[in-house]
């Protein structure tokens, strides 16, 4: 008595109720007795990428559409030594097609709102010995532990693993941890161990690992939102170019990825190049793809109003990179020691970032250029304080526009005349804004010695005749000091510097 007996599909013509053993193999084509007389269509042609040319591997393409790496010592293996079959090949990669529709929509969520999106990668980046690592290594860590950073985790605490190459965690690390106030037993030590001993993390080849040991931790009760890696250059494999924007990207997908699996936010730390004529989102180091592959990039720079300049601690947080559009407020910090106790007893100094809360300070203000027209800047930041104290920012925007310069050349004319004594510069308010004023009321007087500098500015307008004094304030007892007078150049182009600027003062008003 024979089997029973199956119907399928044609897959040539593919009508109906053609006959099927029941012993038919799942991959087996059905084909009725017409399309199964017909020849076989010749093979068809396989894809060879260039790139695969190099060690024989090829894409095929079967019968059914299939494709599948091929290398030719694959199709050459010999059986194992017990006879048996080879293993099969591993599972080909595959492309997978998914509709808008199967797809569920959400809003984005925050680590610290508006700068740290969680499931993301975060660069932090900023000039060497600026502080970068105390915002990351330690002031975050201690807000998360507390579960005091302005996000969607305040009020529940969480832990934060770093993973850091330049800093000693028993001397530097943990007591500066300390000095801020974090909860050490959530803050965790990120190490790597092989059969030479302990070493540092390698990226991307350690990422599988990381996870599991950062899963593993969550199953402790751990509830980790924050990875460090600071800097990311000192972690990535030696096969990865930082020049290339492709091998960056190989090494940090694997990363972000991982931020996106474990809903938490990677933050990178990044240097900035030692070219300060250029944008600041241009200067981080390698190749552009650590800015790229980055949703959020925050930089940390010098505060331009910081009245010791380059020896100062005055420091600002500014967003220099956002893929969702909007760009949270530039913060104002400031550098200060602490002494902490260690473990055995004793004391140690350390760094600590203080707050001092939101800052007008823009991107503009600590990109530099060429540092030219320095004297002609004195002279216009003394003619735009004429009339009395002004915010900083305006006078920088003014003085720019007017020279053809950059704010940061006003900036450091600024600095020039803080030091000799001739502006005075103050901060204060909420938001944070920088005053400039001319020292006592008076014009900024020429340097001593026999070093030329830049003309003394005039205090009279254009229309004052020659010779008459002027009153430097309201102070009576300070003597008054005539208006240079004379055909010299230097003082009629200052006087053109100040009818501008009170040009500029009155279009902006009108």
């Amino acid at each position: 008595m024979s089997g029973p007996t199956w119907t399928g599909r044609c897959t040539g013509c593919h009508r109906d109720g053609v006959e099927v053993s029941p012993s038919r193999d799942h991959f087996e084509r059905v084909l009725c007795e017409r399309c199964a007389a017909k020849p076989a269509p010749p093979p068809v042609p396989r894809d060879v990428s260039r790139e695969d040319q190099r060690d024989g591997t090829v894409l095929v393409r079967d019968e059914h559409g299939e494709t599948r790496l091929e290398h030719p010592d694959d199709a050459a293996a010999p059986p194992a030594a017990n006879g048996t079959a080879p293993a099969p090949p591993a599972a080909a990669r595959r492309v997978e097609l998914t509709p808008a529709t199967a797809i569920r929509s959400e809003r984005l969520h925050w680590v610290w709102t508006g700068r740290m999106p969680r499931r993301s990668l975060v660069v932090v980046a900023g000039e060497k010995g600026l502080g970068k690592s105390l915002l990351t290594n330690a002031r975050l860590p201690a807000l998360v532990t507390r579960g005091d950073l302005d996000g969607e985790l305040r009020g529940e605490p969480a832990d934060v693993v770093i993973a850091t190459a330049e800093d000693d965690w028993a001397s530097v690390v943990k007591p500066r941890l300390a000095a801020h106030g974090a909860d050490l037993a959530r803050v965790h030590r990120v190490a790597a161990h092989d059969e030479a001993g302990t070493t540092l993390l390698t990226l991307p080849d350690d990422v599988p690992r990381l996870e599991k040991e950062i899963v593993a931790l969550r199953a402790e009760g751990h509830a980790v939102a924050m990875l460090v890696v600071d800097p990311i250059g000192a972690f990535l494999a030696q096969s990865t170019d930082t020049h290339r924007d492709a091998s960056v990207r190989r090494a940090l997908a694997p990363l972000a990825a991982m931020a996106e699996r474990l809903d938490l936010v990677v933050v990178v730390v990044a240097h900035l190049t030692k070219d300060e004529s250029g944008r600041l989102i241009n200067r981080v180091s390698g190749a552009g793809a650590f800015v790229n592959a980055a949703r959020s990039v925050l930089a940390m720079a010098r505060d331009p109003g910081d009245p010791d300049g380059e020896q100062g601690t005055e420091r600002v947080l500014l967003h220099v990179g956002s893929n969702w559009g909007s760009y949270a407020a530039t913060l104002a910090w400031r550098v200060e020691g602490r002494t902490v106790e260690v473990d055995d007893g004793s004391t140690t100094d350390v760094g600590y970032l203080v707050d001092n809360g939101e800052s007008t300070v823009g991107v503009d203000d600590v990109q530099r250029g060429p540092d030219d027209n320095g004297g002609d800047a004195e002279e216009a930041i003394g003619a735009a304080l004429v009339a009395g104290p002004r915010p900083s920012r305006e006078v920088k925007g003014e003085v720019a526009t007017a020279l053809g310069c950059a704010k940061k050349t006003v900036e450091r004319a600024a600095v020039r005349m803080a030091q000799r004594g001739d502006l005075t510069i103050e901060q204060g308010g909420f938001p944070r804004t920088t005053t400039w004023a001319l020292a006592s009321g008076d014009t900024p007087a020429a340097p001593s010695g026999d070093t030329p500098g830049p003309p003394t500015v005039p205090t009279a307008s254009r229309d004052v005749p020659t010779g008459i004094s002027a009153s430097s304030g309201d102070s009576g007892d300070t003597p008054a000091r005539d208006v240079a007078t004379g055909d010299d150049p230097d003082i009629a182009r200052a006087e053109r510097l100040a009818a501008d600027h009170r040009d500029l003062a009155g279009q902006a008003t009108s």
